[in-house]
């Protein structure tokens, strides 16, 4: 908060923004990855076996007396070790493309879609965005007041 004071004073609002284009690009290739990582996390599940190794054990642990003293730490260990493993495998499944297409293709078409009606809702908010840049750039018209004549 301190540094964005500071920074306040030194470069205008206007001389560093990022241009519309540039957030939309930024946007579009996020969810492209996490669309990636979900189509690979539901192949290496179903015919990898990915995960699925305990999954009972697992979820008798969670509720275990030992395991609610533990706290939120070992929960946030185990949320930052499962996000790593699942952006981990979708890096690994990158040599099995076409059989990890395939596979969502035939079995999954519902994530296939979800993840290009949210491709092109991005899309759509860049063009959103556009319009507002320009709608913004445009100077304003003032009106001028019109005189009142009077009779007399």
């Amino acid at each position: 908060m301190f540094a964005l004071i500071l920074m306040r004073g030194v470069v205008s609002d206007t001389e560093k923004q990022l241009p519309s284009i540039a957030i939309a690009v930024a946007l579009f290739i996020l969810v492209g990855v996490f669309g990636w990582a979900f189509l690979a996390a539901q192949y290496a599940h179903a015919e990898e076996g990915w995960r699925t190794n305990g999954t009972q054990e697992l979820e008798d642990d969670m509720v275990s007396p030992a395991n609610q003293r533990r706290g939120t730490r070992g929960v946030q260990r185990s949320a930052v070790s499962a996000f790593l493993d699942f952006l981990g495998n979708s890096c690994r499944q990158l040599p099995n493309a076409p059989a990890v297409i395939g596979f969502n293709l035939r079995n999954r078409l519902w994530l296939v879609g979800l993840i290009g009606l949210a491709e092109l809702g991005v899309v759509g908010i860049a063009f959103w965005m556009r319009s507002l840049e320009k709608q913004w750039a445009k100077p304003k018209k003032r009106r001028r007041r019109k005189e009142i004549v009077s009779p007399y």
